[in-house]
C-alpha cells in the first residue's frame, strides 16, 4: 500500500524499468527460465548473508528488492556484491525498497551475496531467472554443477 501519490510515481517508474529491462532481454536472446524449473525465487534478506539457488541454465537474473515497511530508510535496505565476499552493513552496493537490479553472467549470479543494512528488519529480493534461448551456456563449470564420472578401467 502507497502513502502518497509520489509513493505511486516511483512504482510506476520501477514497474517501467522493469517492463525496459524485460524487453532488453529478450532482445538479446535471453526468455525467461520457467518457475516449476527453479526460474523464480523469493529470498527474505535479515541481518545474515544470503546468496541465490541458480538455475543450472541461468545466464542472468533480474532482482527487485521489497523493504521491510518499518525501516528506518527505504532508499536503502539491503547490500550486495558480485564478487564472491560478503557484504556487510557498510560496504557493498545498497538497494532500496523497489529498485530494480540486473545481475548478468553466470559468475555473477554464483557470486552475489545480500545483508540487510538495519538490524532486526526483514526484506524480501523477488528473483527472476532468464537463461540464453539458443540453450547456449559459456559457463566454467564450478564443484556445485558438475557430478564427478568413474572413469575406472574395466577390465574382464
Amino acid at each position: 500500500m502507497y502513502n502518497s501519490d509520489l509513493d505511486c510515481v516511483e512504482m510506476a517508474n520501477n514497474e517501467l524499468a522493469l517492463a525496459q529491462i524485460i524487453r532488453t532481454l529478450s532482445d538479446q536472446n535471453e526468455t525467461c527460465i520457467p518457475e516449476q524449473s527453479g526460474g523464480f525465487e523469493t529470498i527474505s534478506i535479515g541481518n545474515l548473508q544470503n546468496r541465490l539457488t541458480v538455475p543450472i541454465n541461468a545466464t542472468s537474473a533480474i532482482v527487485m528488492v521489497e523493504a521491510d515497511k518499518t525501516a528506518s530508510d527505504l532508499s536503502r535496505v539491503i547490500r550486495f556484491k558480485e564478487n564472491g565476499s560478503t557484504p556487510t552493513i557498510a560496504i557493498g552496493f545498497g538497494l532500496g525498497d523497489n529498485d530494480v537490479y540486473r545481475i548478468k553472467g553466470r559468475t555473477h549470479l554464483l557470486n552475489f551475496r545480500t545483508i540487510g543494512i538495519e538490524a532486526d528488519k526483514t526484506h524480501r529480493i523477488q528473483v527472476q531467472y532468464f537463461k540464453n534461448s539458443n540453450n547456449i551456456i559459456a559457463v566454467q563449470p564450478n564443484e556445485s554443477d558438475v557430478t564427478p564420472l568413474d572413469i575406472t578401467p574395466q577390465f574382464s
